[in-house]
């Protein structure tokens, strides 16, 4: 009983701490979130909207910052969640409600395939009798392999300006996202090159 008592003691904590960063990421961000919607939606907002949307958004408000944390976990725990940055003015609960059968029914629908197929195959590999180090190994060096033109088709789709918008990567991340990639690259051309020895 004890070990469950500290393991939700441990989830409840981490959901606090979790939330608090979500709370405080936004606020530690340069810009005004309110003229980055404006912009997007490229609307001409009088100063009382923008003055409105300041005030749901918690910018430029007269509560501090405690404040705005005790109404941020208020609205939370009853379930308000919101309004949209990246599709305004829509809610946050609206499109998680309107997403949610599909993410639910894809889950459901890996989650019963990775099971059928996984039980399939390790009853194939108990009559077959392969070792489990080897397919270990395997799989690893299968892992390996198929991780760099995974990582080209990361490094090539997070550098272009139409797929990431705004969040495409800078001159440091993008440098040292294609020395990773290389660096497997290399591992992967140096392990077929001397499989042999």
């Amino acid at each position: 009983m004890r070990m469950i008592t500290r393991r939700i003691a441990f989830y409840l904590v981490t959901v606090v701490v979790a939330i608090t960063v979500n709370f405080f990421i936004p606020r530690l961000m340069p810009g005004n979130p309110v003229l980055a919607v404006l912009g997007r939606v490229q609307a001409q907002e009088s100063k009382q909207a923008i003055a409105a949307l300041e005030l749901q958004y918690g910018v430029a408000t007269k509560t501090g910052l405690w404040g705005q944390y005790v109404t941020y976990w208020s609205h939370l725990l009853h379930g308000n969640l919101g309004t949209s940055l990246n599709f305004y003015p829509a809610s946050v609960g609206g499109l998680i409600r309107a997403a949610l059968p599909w993410t639910v029914g894809l889950v459901g629908v890996a989650t019963v395939i990775s099971f059928v197929l996984g039980t399939l195959l390790g009853v194939g590999f108990n009559f077959v009798h392969i070792d489990p180090i080897k397919a270990l190994f395997w799989s690893a060096v299968i892992n390996g392999v198929a991780a760099v033109p995974i990582m080209v088709m990361i490094m090539l789709m997070a550098s272009r300006r139409e797929v990431m918008g705004q969040f495409t990567l800078k001159l440091g991340l993008k440098t040292l996202g294609w020395l990773a990639t290389a660096a497997m690259a290399v591992a992967a051309i140096g392990m077929f090159a001397t499989w042999g020895d």
